[in-house]
């Protein structure tokens, strides 16, 4: 089974490789599934945290 990784942002893939960057890219793929899911309020959540780690907080 080979595993596709998802696309990211710009901001995502400009970011050093690291804890923050794993982490962002995690945080996308789940608001992606989120979103397939129909689950509106959870996407936006991981969304947040996707950005809240891509801005150093």
């Amino acid at each position: 089974m080979m595993l596709l990784r998802p696309p990211v942002s710009p901001a995502i893939e400009g970011m050093p490789d690291g804890d923050s960057k794993f982490v962002a890219e995690k945080e996308i793929t789940a608001a992606q599934d989120a979103l397939l899911s129909g689950k509106m309020g959870v996407c936006g959540i991981h969304l947040n945290k996707a950005m809240q780690t891509t801005m150093g907080k």
